[in-house]
């Protein structure tokens, strides 16, 4: 029973064994399911092609996973051959440095060959070959230099591609292990498998890959450093045996033209007196060649100097990005960079571009030019002379013809080298601008000293001793005498010109004291500032132009130490640090700009004063300093003076600031006198805590040991003080400018106004035709001239600030590099392949930037137009006022574009968008943008303008107003009619007054016939004839027109010059002709009616008399 009970489960515990067997089998192999074959898929794909019964949706669905486990096998097979290509590096690893140690071995032994025995056809081969080899092995070296760091990210990335490769490989297992799903079709479940199993495969092909680069990495550690050494050894080969066949080269060349050179010289000992010219012509051009030659090869010198210099840089600017990338940006690496930067200064310096260069290469030009005309003459002459001809002056022509073509080689070949050294030189500078642009990108905020310290106390003996050391001024005074014999012209014009600014500053200050007398009169010309900002100017820049001079020849001299060096630059900072301080005090001083152009109060001008007066001080002290501490030969004591002295500095800038934008400060009086709801008033206390808190903040930085920053933040600082103080000065004027012509204007207007009443006074029976009828014609917009001397105030002052934003942009460039961070940022990108444009932060940021100038430039640049240009012009009212009109519509086109263009928005594209916007236009507002666009027309054709007579529709009346929708016409009336712009563009108009204002008055009169109708016809014409109003050209016609049914009838038609008077005219002659008739004794007959009276009785007795006979 037990045996029985045991044997029925064997095949249980057989079964059991198999499975864990199997299970442990697929536990050891793969993890990946079996591979797809490609013909699999490609049966899936025909299969899927062939199922006419699938959803279209379903069928793409399915084609899709064929197409992408398509993808995923050629992905696998691609990776697979790369795994197999780092197995092999991995495995010939350790040979390679065998065989590389054994080349560099044999490299070191190696000699260049000699070059002597080769011809001069196989010295330019062979010139040639090498060139293009070392070019060649260059640029593998400058490729290479990127590869160790390349490799060390790309191991430290790695295994964490690996991790989550192996992460979704374990994701698609668990995926293939799941059950099928019932609802799925056969043929869906195919595609589905087909398509993991392929994305499984290349997983694996990844991960194999991914480990088999690692180890290629690893193994090749030591591989990387032979092949560099071996590539350099090569290159220094090449560059050796390119240098020999040049020097061979020019050595034939100099040997052959020697040899030409003596045989020559006998040719022209031995020519007769008729034939020596040509003979000495010959070796003149063999000398010349010769000289050609030596400066040929000079040339390609130089130009492999700067090609060698420009791969260097280019080489060291690749590797400095590598090392950044891989170590970050370390203190060291900040080292690296300052002392790179330092060295591609000077040699931007050193190789600098002069304009002597081009003025050679084009004195070459004009003597190849030369050459080759006379080659032409010569060719000319030996063809015309007999060939058999074997004179004396044909071989030495001939001779001469060689050596022309010889020299004018030579000089084309010397022509190319010069222009090529000259492309080779603007390489190498743009190449040190990009390396010295990334430096101060990267390094500006990493400290270039530790932080302050007790230590640095002890450095100012030492200091002090290098300051009082009498050699370092016996060599200023040698280095400046140097300078004067260096620049002898340049020297005596900026002393003349130094002279003669302190000769002149008594002159300078009656000058500014009589211009301010002449600013308090009342009619107080613009002439009267503009002297005095020259005077004062002038009068400012004394000493700065001392100082600056003293310092330019100090830096000229040759006698060049650290103390002349930084006495030399010390000076010239001076000069700039003065210069604005003294220009803002000389404006405010007594009697000056502020005191009487600007209008600047009491209180403003003496603070400004004794401020300026205790900054400047200090602050020149402070900056000499500075400068000539920053040219100690120690590194530590330059350090320790630096940073005392640009801490002293930022701190009495500071309190210099304090006492000028506190919150109490006359500042702000000022300013709030002027325009009470200032935004500059409003904000004081933010702009107080700026202006005192950022050098405080930089005086910090010094002390932490941000040296070379606190440098270069104090330069921009005193280019921001010169900024701040030309623009203080600049508004100011422009203001004072603006306050004279609206006073002007003003006074204009009144006289306008005034000549305008005596006008209505003297015509007051006529007056214009609209007067006449009592319609208001629109005015001038000019009328209201306080409002448009506001708007233009608001936008110089808007200038004004976009200039300080700009200027500011350039001084803190290199500072604040926030734009560039801005630009780091994407938003969204546009385009296709290579057309892509990226839109960032900082796109966005000039957007806005676009978009509020648009809207400040649309409302202030019209009035700025009208008081500029169109007021001085002849233009009228509607003229003027069209322009200003299309400028708005300009400005603001323009900044739509520009805002797009910002944001990267194809606008040029967008055809269709405005087809569909104007077939919706075309539906909706129609009307209006038909209005719209006609208004524009008026304004350019003006067919009608303010104050024409038109009739429209049988309605005739003066046009009072003109606007972009419709046009206001006044009738008779008084009615006013709105006619739509579109009416007057497309419609019939009648214009009066458009072209030509001639019209005609037609007056008819009626005599009694009893009249003599020659005697009316005097009266009549002697009545529109005695009229100061009525033309004589055309002559006035009067005619009997007609008999009536009571008087004679006549007809006056005559002329009138303008329609102003044409209701005054007409009343004025009816009431001449009726005063003259009664004179003459000539009626006017009344209307005669024949009137038949029947009453009733008379009615009665007819109707009796008619039934009696009836």
């Amino acid at each position: 029973m037990r045996f029985r009970f045991f044997l029925t489960f064997i095949p249980i515990f057989v079964l059991l064994a198999s499975l864990a067997t199997a299970q442990d089998s697929g536990q050891q192999s793969s993890p990946v399911a079996d591979t797809v074959a490609a013909d699999e898929i490609e049966s899936g794909l025909a299969e899927v092609a062939a199922a006419s019964d699938l959803d279209e949706t379903l069928s793409q669905s399915l084609t899709e996973l064929y197409k992408q486990a398509k993808s995923y096998q050629a992905s696998a097979a691609s990776r697979t051959e790369n795994a197999k290509s780092f197995q092999r590096m991995s495995k010939s690893a350790a040979d390679d440095i065998v065989n590389l140690t054994k080349q560099l071995q044999s490299a070191a032994e190696l000699e260049v060959e000699p070059v002597s025995e080769l011809t001069p056809e196989q010295l330019r081969q062979e010139l040639t070959s090498t060139q293009a080899e070392v070019e060649t092995l260059s640029e593998t070296i400058k490729a290479d230099a990127s590869e160790p760091a390349t490799r060390q990210k790309r191991l430290a990335e790695i295994p964490n591609l690996v991790a989550d490769a192996e992460k979704k490989l374990r994701e698609v297992q668990d995926q293939l292990e799941l059950p099928t799903p019932t609802t799925e079709e056969p043929i869906e479940t195919r595609a589905r498998l087909v398509r993991t199993k392929s994305f499984a495969s290349a997983l694996q092909a990844e991960i194999s890959e991914l480990k088999a680069e690692q180890a290629a990495y690893l193994a090749t550690v030591d591989l990387l450093p032979l092949q560099k050494q071996r590539d350099e050894r090569r290159l220094q080969l090449l560059k050796e045996r390119l240098e020999r066949v040049r020097e061979a080269s020019v050595a034939q060349q100099q040997e052959s033209n020697d040899a030409a050179i003596a045989s020559l010289r006998r040719a022209v000992s031995n020519a007769t007196p008729e034939l020596k010219p040509i003979a000495e012509e010959n070796l003149r051009l063999a000398k010349e060649r010769q000289a050609l030659v030596a400066e040929t090869a000079e040339a390609t010198a130089l130009m492999s100097r700067l090609k060698e210099k420009r791969t260097e840089v280019e080489a060291s600017r690749i590797a400095s990005e590598d090392r950044l990338d891989a170590v970050g940006l370390t203190q060291a690496m900040g080292q690296l960079l300052r002392s790179k930067r330092d060295e591609y200064q000077k040699l931007r310096l050193q190789f600098e571009e002069s304009t002597s260069m081009g003025e050679q290469t084009a004195e070459y030009q004009v003597a190849s030019f030369e050459l080759e005309d006379r080659l032409a003459e010569l060719n000319e002459w030996l063809a015309s002379a007999a060939s058999d001809d074997e004179s004396s002056e044909r071989a030495l022509l001939s001779v001469q013809r060689d050596q022309i073509q010889e020299t004018l080689q030579s000089q084309n070949s010397l022509l190319q080298t010069l222009l090529s050294m000259e492309t080779e030189n603007r390489q190498l500078q743009q190449a040190i601008d990009d390396y010295i642009a990334f430096a101060d990108k990267n390094v500006f905020w990493i400290r270039s000293a530790t932080p302050v310290s007790v230590s640095e106390v002890f450095e100012i003996p030492e200091a002090t001793m290098w300051m009082l050391d009498v050699r370092n001024y016996q060599s200023l005074g040698t280095q400046f005498t140097s300078g004067i014999l260096s620049l002898p012209i340049v020297s005596l014009i900026g002393a003349i010109a130094v002279l003669y600014l302190f000769a002149r500053r008594r002159t300078f200050r009656q000058r500014i004291n009589d211009t301010g007398k002449a600013a308090e009169s009342w009619n107080a010309k613009f002439n009267s500032t503009t002297q005095s900002l020259v005077a004062t100017v002038m009068l400012s820049l004394a000493w700065p132009a001392l100082a600056a001079y003293l310092g330019g020849i100090v830096i000229a001299g040759s006698v060049d130490t650290f103390f002349t060096r930084g006495v030399g630059y010390a000076l010239i900072y001076v000069a700039l640090f003065t210069s604005s301080r003294h220009l803002l005090s000389q404006t405010c001083r007594d009697g000056g700009l502020a005191d009487k152009h600007f209008g600047w109060s009491e209180s403003l001008r003496k603070s400004l004063r004794i401020n300026l007066r205790w900054y400047t001080t200090a602050g020149v002290l402070i900056v000499f300093v500075m400068i000539l501490f920053h040219q100690h030969p120690d590194a530590t004591v330059r350090s320790a003076i630096s940073r005392f002295s640009a801490t002293l500095l930022f701190f009495a800038t500071s309190v210099f600031h304090h006492c000028i934008a506190r919150p109490s400060s006359p500042v702000y009086s000022d300013v709030r006198l002027r325009d009470p709801g200032s935004k500059i008033y409003r904000f004081r206390r933010i702009i107080w805590a700026i202006a005192a808190g950022l050098p405080m903040f930089f005086a910090i930085l010094t002390l932490l040991g941000y040296l070379d920053t606190a440098y270069r933040l104090g330069q921009s600082l005193q280019s921001t003080m010169l900024l701040f103080v030309a623009l203080v000065v600049a508004v100011a004027f422009a203001f004072r400018w603006l306050q004279l012509q609206q006073a002007k204007m003003v006074r204009e207007q009144a006289l306008a106004m005034r000549r305008q009443k005596l006008a209505s006074e003297e015509n007051e029976s006529g007056g214009s035709l609209a007067a006449d009828v009592g319609i208001e014609i629109q005015k001038e917009a000019m009328e209201d001239v306080p409002a448009l001397s506001e708007q233009t105030r608001k936008l110089v002052f808007v200038i004004a600030i976009g200039a300080g934003i700009a200027g500011l942009s350039l001084v803190w460039k290199d500072v604040l590099p926030a734009m560039e961070l801005l630009d780091r940022f994407e938003l969204y990108s546009i385009g296709t392949g290579d057309a892509i444009d990226r839109v960032t932060y900082r796109d966005i940021l000039l957007a806005f930037i676009g978009i509020v100038a648009t809207v400040i430039a649309v409302k202030n640049v019209p009035a700025l137009l009208e008081l500029l240009v169109l007021r001085r012009t002849g233009l009228d009212s509607g003229a003027r006022y069209a322009m200003t009109t299309i400028l708005r519509y300009v400005l603001t086109i323009s900044g739509v574009i520009l805002t797009l263009n910002f944001l990267s928005l194809p606008w040029t594209k967008l055809g269709w968008l405005l087809a569909a916007a104007s077939v919706g236009l075309g539906f909706g507002l129609q009307e209006i943008f038909a209005n719209f666009v006609s208004g524009i027309i008026l304004l350019l054709e003006r067919p009608v303008r303010v104050g024409d007579v038109v009739t429209i529709d049988s309605t005739t009346g003066v046009v009072s107003r003109i606007q972009m929708r419709a046009t206001t016409v006044t009738s008779w009336d008084r009615k006013e009619l709105v006619v739509p712009n579109k009416d007057l563009v497309t419609g019939k108009l009648l214009n009066w007054s458009l072209s030509n204002v001639i019209n005609r008055l037609t007056i008819n009169v009626g005599a009694s016939y009893d009249s003599d109708v020659d005697q009316v016809r005097e009266i009549l014409q002697s009545v529109v004839a005695d009229h100061p109003d009525v033309m004589d050209d055309p002559a006035p016609l009067i005619n009997f027109e007609a008999f009536g049914d009571n008087s004679l009838n006549f007809v006056v038609r005559f002329f009138l010059s303008s329609l102003d008077r044409r209701v005054g005219v007409m009343h004025e002659v009816n009431a001449e002709i009726l005063k003259r008739f009664r004179a003459a004794g000539i009626s006017i007959p009344f209307p005669q009616r024949e009137v038949r009276m029947i009453t009733q009785s008379s009615t009665e007795s007819a109707t009796h008399e008619n039934g009696a006979s009836g």
